[in-house]
């Protein structure tokens, strides 16, 4: 679930609210495109904002996904049907729809097992998204892949954007140096390899409604 929210650059509310008929159908564009389109619905409503914006979803994490709702315990969650179209994305271990609450305690908990920064929360994964896109080998300029961190955080300013992509520029540079940008692709396979587990083999608590 974490995986998905920092290769899109979703907040946590958008993430719990995505449901089945969101994903798309990844046959109906190129083989060739690394990455492909997702509406994600907004819940932080501000003054001229369109109530969904348009972010990037990697094949790697569309994979996952589909694998994931191939598996028993997602087709057969009970309280839903095996292909209703607003069925959560992500379930709970209790087969519930994730609350943005319980989803943000769930990722302090990952923080601790894992003892990385007490401080560390969800909204942090956005920033990771904003430094992995300028660090990557997307499109042709370091403007063309700030315009698209604006797209994918769902910015209306380019100010608001600029708060979340403050590198030093001499290091800016180190990274994005001719042949040494990162590809997101390759980036989103290997989080996939390193963090996948498999039915029932994961640390969850019960999660419940909030």
């Amino acid at each position: 679930m974490f995986h998905a929210q920092y290769d899109m650059g979703l907040r946590i509310s958008e993430l719990v609210n995505l449901v089945a008929s969101d994903i798309p159908d990844d046959s109906m564009y190129d083989p060739a495109f690394q990455f492909i389109p997702i509406c994600a619905r907004r819940v932080k409503g501000r003054g001229g904002q369109k109530p969904e914006k348009i972010t990037l979803m990697s094949r790697a994490v569309l994979r996952r996904i589909k694998r994931y709702h191939s598996s028993r315990e997602y087709k057969l969650a009970s309280d839903w049907d095996i292909n209703d179209p607003n069925k959560p994305v992500f379930l709970t271990a209790n087969q519930l729809r994730w609350s943005p609450r319980n989803a943000s305690k769930q990722f302090k908990k990952a923080v601790r097992r894992v003892r990385l920064i007490d401080a560390m929360a969800t909204h942090w994964m956005r920033h990771g998204t904003a430094f992995s896109v300028l660090c990557s080998d997307i499109g042709k300029t370091y403007q063309d892949r700030m315009l698209l961190v604006q797209q994918m955080l769902g910015h209306a300013h380019l100010k608001t954007t600029e708060i979340y992509t403050q590198i030093p520029p001499d290091l800016l540079q180190r990274l994005t140096k001719a042949g040494k940008e990162m590809n997101r692709l390759d980036e989103a396979e290997s989080i996939r390899e390193q963090t996948y587990l498999g039915p029932l083999q994961h640390n969850e608590k019960r999660g419940h409604h909030a």
